[in-house]
């Protein structure tokens, strides 16, 4: 579960992102988010994702409040969501398939076992034979 209280979120520039959002989403919800450019759709995924932190108000995940989540424990609740970023956030230097394995290495996956999940992601998507795995 996804819960908003209260949220507000303005930047050091003034710009008021967000104001006074509640919003609940119940396990399992799929939801849609729009808007025009600058309506807060953004920020309100930042929130999520911490990376960033509301002015004001309470985001909780799963019924935790993410404003009790000091800096050590950011990436650890990091590993329980999934974030698909807008613009890619590739590492140049690797390959498609060192790109795609590195957060299940970080995560202390075995290679057969990363291999086999990422040649299954690369199928899902059609880039089946882009990889160039690095050996």
């Amino acid at each position: 579960m996804i819960e908003f209280k209260q949220v507000s979120k303005k930047y050091p520039t003034g710009q008021l992102a967000l104001y006074n959002v509640n919003l609940t989403l119940e396990a399992g919800e799929m939801v849609f988010i729009t808007g025009h450019s600058g309506a807060g759709k953004s920020t309100l995924l930042k929130l999520v994702a911490l990376l960033e932190r509301p002015s004001c108000g309470d985001v909780l995940i799963g019924g935790r409040s993410l404003n009790q989540l000091g800096r050590s424990q950011v990436p650890s609740y990091r590993r329980r969501i999934g974030f698909i970023f807008q613009d890619p956030h590739l590492l140049y230097d690797r390959s498609v398939f060192d790109n795609i394995a590195l957060p299940l290495r970080i995560a202390g996956m075995g290679q057969t076992e990363t291999r086999r999940r990422v040649q299954a992601a690369l199928d899902k998507v059609g880039l089946t034979g882009r990889e160039k795995p690095s050996r």
